[in-house]
């Protein structure tokens, strides 16, 4: 499988930020309960990476995770585990996204990855992996899941800035509103 599989689907399902996902920590996926704790965000500034608390308000949020993601990520652990037993040279850090080495992935390398399956699927260069969460936030709202839980998801301290990344008037969401108005 594709080493970074699991953190598309961070992204895309459930709202991760770049850095959010790029500073997942194994300590951070309780997969008893089936949640994620969102601890950690690696963020880039000129040439220096540094990895902190999230942006969101209160540090750390709790996020369920489906039970295929789950699956998804615990064979992704697995592949870590053997990976790490065949090279001396591993770093064991916790984390859940790596290098070769066991070093924490570069966000250039998630972004080059990202660029080369964009192109792969022949998507436009707009698709960001940014857009992957408003992609999920979207999904979300437009399966009229209450505002405040795509707030929770998104880590937002207010509706406002959510409805910036869900509020995409559609031609199907305007058909909708005509339907029940009649």
């Amino acid at each position: 499988t594709t080493p970074l599989l699991p953190l598309w689907h961070l992204y895309s399902r459930l709202a991760l930020r770049r850095g959010e996902g790029i500073g997942l920590q194994w300590g951070d996926i309780n997969d008893q309960v089936g949640v994620i704790y969102v601890r950690h965000n690696t963020t880039r500034a000129w040439s220096r990476v540094t990895t902190g608390t999230p942006k969101t308000p209160r540090s750390t949020r709790t996020i369920p995770v489906p039970p295929d993601l789950l699956a998804l990520l615990q064979a992704h652990k697995a592949g870590h585990i053997k990976r790490a037993a065949a090279n001396p040279d591993w770093q064991v850090n916790g984390l859940v996204f790596t290098d070769e080495h066991g070093a924490q992935v570069r966000i250039g390398h998630v972004e080059w990855r990202w660029s080369r399956l964009r192109a792969r699927a022949k998507l436009p260069d707009k698709v960001t992996i940014h857009g992957l969460r408003h992609t999920a936030l979207t999904i979300m709202e437009n399966n009229n899941v209450a505002p405040s839980v795509v707030q929770a998801f998104a880590g937002h301290s207010s509706a406002t800035m959510t409805r910036h990344y869900t509020d995409h008037t559609t031609i199907e969401n305007m058909r909708k509103a005509i339907e029940k108005s009649a």
